[in-house]
């Protein structure tokens, strides 16, 4: 585990920004979306609840797929045995993280958790990663100081990105549609590589049906297109560096918000206007 973070960390060297940068996260600007109110509190105010044992199943099930991912990079089969080394010794440092466990035992959901691995590396015998973990980091457009950074589970030969998720429950289309890490992860490629990607594929180990699925999410280049174009036409509404934006906030004491939805801008304040 120590030595897939490592090689991580050494490609997550990005050009300096200039002053302070603010540096945001996909899961935070979802959280942002659904909740002003709970983005302040976990991002402003740093006020953070002790992880739940899905988290920390779900972070050793990443950190063993890291490794994992990193062998088939080298073409360099892993046994079984091996596998469950590097999850079990990942379980053992979330496990003291944990809030409570309630009618749950770390020793159970350690179990569930390598359940859920095992399924997810037989199903992607077959994607073998070009790139593991690919960081990126690139300006929000409009927000001067703030940047979106993050890192990419896997990138396939093809170019397909790959994202690893746990679920306590089943996915459905309304979860999939929710999800705005898809086109922001096609966004960070075609500034990583100039190429937009064509497929995203989400794959979810449901807990309660004890089984994997592939997620596959539509980035094909008209997809692209569509949020090159939204951004395009948003720049006239930000003015040059953010100029007009930062106007009206001042005059306002509100935060505006413009993301990929259609013909709407989004101002947010967490005191009445």
């Amino acid at each position: 585990v120590s030595e897939a973070r490592s090689r991580g960390s050494r490609g997550a060297r990005c050009p300096a920004l200039g002053g302070k940068v603010i540096r945001l996260s996909p899961t935070a600007l979802d959280t942002y979306n659904q909740c002003p109110a709970l983005y302040k509190r976990r991002y402003v105010q740093r006020l953070r609840d002790k992880p739940t044992p899905a988290l920390a199943v779900g972070n050793a099930v990443h950190r063993a797929m890291e490794v994992l991912n990193y062998e088939r990079q080298k073409k360099s089969p892993m046994a079984f045995e091996e596998l469950r080394r590097v999850y079990d010794e990942a379980f053992k440092q979330e496990a003291p993280k944990v809030g409570a466990w309630n009618d749950k035992t770390p020793e159970s959901e350690q179990e569930r958790g390598f359940r859920m691995l095992a399924r997810i590396a037989a199903a992607t015998r077959d994607m073998m990663p070009a790139e593991v973990e690919q960081w990126f980091e690139f300006p929000l457009l409009g927000r001067p100081g703030f940047t979106l950074a993050g890192k990419i589970d896997a990138v396939l030969d093809d170019g397909t990105l790959v994202d690893y998720k746990t679920a306590s429950k089943p996915w459905h289309q309304k979860k999939l549609d929710e999800q705005r890490q898809p086109a922001l992860y096609a966004n960070a490629r075609l500034h990583l590589t100039g190429q937009a990607p064509s497929k995203f594929i989400f794959v979810v180990a449901d807990a309660a049906t004890d089984s994997v699925k592939p997620f596959p999410v539509d980035v094909t280049p008209a997809a692209a297109d569509r949020i090159k174009s939204l951004l395009d036409r948003e720049g006239r509404i930000i003015g040059r560096e953010g100029r007009n934006i930062r106007a009206f906030e001042q005059v306002t004491g509100v935060n505006v918000m413009i993301d990929d939805t259609p013909e709407s801008v989004l101002i947010s304040c967490f005191d009445p206007v």
